[in-house]
């Protein structure tokens, strides 16, 4: 629980301690550097991040989490009072699973925190993304389909990451570019390319991934 100040850290690591079952430890981070230490000495399920926090930006941190192989699965539900589009946008564009702006009720928290630990959740085996049927394990870019095996090109694995964290979400081309490429754009039959190539692996399961027209791209769950 990655906040600055003491009384609402406490009151969300409250509520953690009352709503997930089997009962789950939470400790608590007042700042970005005790978060590192934090992430560097023990793993996580989850971490909450505010934004604003006395030693910098929280999305400081979601970056290093989703750069590092050992937290880059970690689900990341940010809470935070910066609540405007472009904030909210910024932090979901750094890897952020879902983001709530606080103040906010018990209830939607443990809505918010039930949904993103159900997106990162591996079913068995540590590192892999998706459900039964259809797995990807981000690390070697094994794709697992109704216990076929193929094998996933990095720029491919990259993006089936994208989709498998957030299903059913609508990704802009824009979005997919700037988080697998680091650009802003690029040339259209690039993506459409690599798109391709995955529904061709993913086989039976091919029609989940769904091109709308005019906005992007969704895997339905």
């Amino acid at each position: 629980m990655v906040d600055d100040d003491p009384p609402n850290n406490d009151l969300i690591r409250l509520w953690i301690s009352g709503i997930l079952e089997p009962a789950f430890d939470s400790v608590p981070a007042l700042s970005l550097s005790a978060a590192r230490r934090e992430l560097a000495r023990a793993r996580f399920d989850a971490v909450i991040l505010d934004r604003t926090l006395g030693d910098g930006d929280g999305v400081e941190l979601l970056r290093s989490i989703r750069s590092n192989k050992d937290t880059r699965e970690l689900a990341v539900l940010i809470l935070s009072g910066r609540k405007a589009d472009h904030e909210v946008i910024s932090g979901l564009r750094n890897g952020a699973d879902d983001y709530l702006a606080k103040p906010c009720t018990v209830e939607m928290f443990r809505a918010r925190l039930f949904a993103v630990m159900r997106l990162n959740r591996t079913d068995g085996k540590p590192g892999l993304l998706g459900r039964p049927g259809l797995q990807l394990d981000p690390a070697d870019g094994r794709l697992f389909v109704d216990g076929r095996v193929e094998h996933l090109e990095p720029k491919e694995a990259d993006i089936l990451a994208i989709f498998l964290r957030r299903p059913d979400v609508i990704h802009s081309a824009a979005f997919i570019y700037e988080t697998v490429w680091g650009e802003d754009e690029g040339p259209r039959n690039t993506l459409e390319s690599r798109l391709c190539t995955l529904r061709r692996k993913l086989g039976s399961r091919a029609s989940r991934l769904e091109t709308i027209r005019g906005c992007g791209y969704r895997l339905l769950p």
